[in-house]
């Protein structure tokens, strides 16, 4: 689980590593973030699978990944946020304070 001020709680269902890049908006506008998220377990593409990553966000909260938008769910408590993430896959999660 890894907590960074603008989120909390970035996880997945199953447990399983992600690799996570924190940027900030290089023209310097401090209420904009964003998170890249990479699944980078099998990197052989041996055992391909999707797992669902959740965080709790503040502000806008939009993601893209190269294909464009990926949908973001809330989870039932109203709380989190949750999208779909493949093997191998990443997305940039934007978050607009």
């Amino acid at each position: 689980m890894l907590d960074r001020g603008f989120f909390n709680q970035l996880k997945t269902d199953d447990g399983d590593a992600l690799v996570v890049g924190i940027m900030t908006d290089r023209r310097g506008v401090p209420a904009r973030k964003a998170l890249y998220v990479v699944a980078a377990e099998d990197p052989w593409d041996e055992s391909p699978k999707v797992r669902t990553v959740s965080f709790e966000g503040a502000g806008k909260v939009t993601a893209f990944a190269a294909n464009g938008p990926v949908p973001l769910r809330r989870t039932a408590d109203g709380r989190r946020y949750a999208f779909d993430l493949k093997s191998n896959g990443a997305v940039l999660v934007v978050f607009e304070m």
